[in-house]
């Protein structure tokens, strides 16, 4: 798709990976889908088309339908570090200022997360 992306004269990729992709290889961690998004990101950087990456931390749309248990917020073990959400509205708040301010060739990244984090206990 990148040749393509080339060939029609795309002027920018919007991308969005997962803040979490960096975990990918440490400790021995391994998932696949970490490794897919790790590659889409090396693949876009070497189509040499400007690119804006978003590295959003969880939605907070998804604590319902996948950390709550009846009222209970579901948490296997200890966390080392705390969990930040966005919910979906923020985001897309940052990414349609980025749409407006990314105008160059140069490369973007942005790290978005909410403000707080849950506690770790």
């Amino acid at each position: 798709m990148l040749p393509i992306a080339n060939e029609v004269g795309i002027k920018r990729i919007f991308y969005l990976s997962s803040l979490i992709r960096r975990y990918q290889g440490m400790n021995g961690f391994d998932w696949w889908v970490l490794k897919l998004k790790n590659e889409a990101v090396s693949m876009i950087r070497a189509s040499g088309i400007p690119s804006t990456i978003f590295y959003p931390s969880t939605f907070m749309e998804a604590i319902p339908t996948q950390y709550m248990q009846g009222r209970r917020l579901m948490i296997a073990g200890l966390s080392k570090h705390k969990q930040h959400f966005i919910a979906s509205a923020d985001y897309a708040q940052q990414v349609l200022n980025a749409i407006e301010t990314n105008t160059g060739t140069d490369n973007k990244d942005y790290v978005i997360q909410g403000p707080e984090a849950l506690p770790d206990r």
